[in-house]
């Protein structure tokens, strides 16, 4: 089946539309930043009295820079910068407020989040698990498809379900080709739970026009599934209610807001 973050992001992907900056943050390892703030960057280099600082070169290095060539590659970057600056001055401050911009965002989230993580309490986690994490989540639906953009093809397939036999139904491939075929509710192509959903074992469902062309789908087999222990799933719920509460104040942020587009 899936893992235990995959699990847990289904019930995500079942209630809540997570921003996709929310998501950009998370991948940026938010969750483990600390609410207090850092200590500030050790000074390596100064040129025409301008520091060159370990925040310079961190990005560097974990790309796996070696750090005296990444302090010479921050220098070099440091003294173009500043050419640019002067020969380009009104594209120069231009770039400048859009990547402090972008900086200033990233740090807003990363805060955020933190602080949102740090506030749930087990309370929190423990109502979210009741009333959301449900078995149903962890139902296994072992599903075939077929998929095809040609009208006569998707006719004959039409056709050939409607006679309940026939070499063509051989066409149909496994959703998942892994270990037991099963999906989880959330792993349904398309977002089409709700009909496979009505569906026994043995029937069809479809032609379905989806954006890739007619789809049809089978229902093999559906496996029980039962949800995880609320001590397994602490964590992970912990991380959706603090992005749950930083959808929250993304849009008090834009509510409060004069935005006039153009």
């Amino acid at each position: 089946m899936k893992t235990m973050r995959t699990r847990i992001i289904v019930i995500l992907v079942a209630i809540v539309a997570v921003v996709g900056i929310t998501f950009a943050a998370k991948n940026q390892g938010v969750f483990s930043a600390s609410s207090k703030d850092a200590s500030p960057p050790a000074i390596l280099a100064v040129v025409n009295r301008q520091p060159v600082t370990t925040a310079d070169v961190e990005a560097l290095m974990s790309a796996g820079m070696v750090k005296p060539v990444a302090v010479e590659n921050a220098i070099n970057r440091l003294l173009t910068a500043e050419a640019a600056r002067r020969q380009w001055p009104a594209d120069a401050q231009a770039i400048a407020e859009s990547v402090a911009r972008e900086a200033l965002s990233g740090l807003y989230l990363r805060k955020k989040l933190s602080e949102f993580q740090q506030a749930v309490s087990d309370q929190d986690i423990s109502n979210y698990y009741d009333t959301n994490v449900k078995d149903e989540l962890y139902l296994g639906h072992v599903l075939k498809y077929y998929l095809t953009q040609d009208a006569k093809d998707a006719a004959e397939m039409a056709e050939a379900i409607k006679q309940g036999g026939g070499a063509y139904l051989g066409k149909f491939s496994w959703v998942n080709k892994e270990g037991d075929h099963a999906v989880l509710p959330a792993g349904v192509p398309y977002g089409l739970y709700q009909p496979v959903k009505a569906l026994q074992p043995g029937q069809y469902l479809g032609p379905w026009r989806v954006r890739d062309g007619v789809l049809f789908l089978k229902l093999e087999e559906r496996k029980q599934g039962k949800r995880p222990e609320l001590a397994k799933a602490k964590d992970e719920i912990r991380q959706i209610l603090a992005q749950q509460r930083l959808e929250s104040a993304l849009k008090e942020l834009r509510d409060q807001a004069k935005i006039e587009l153009k």
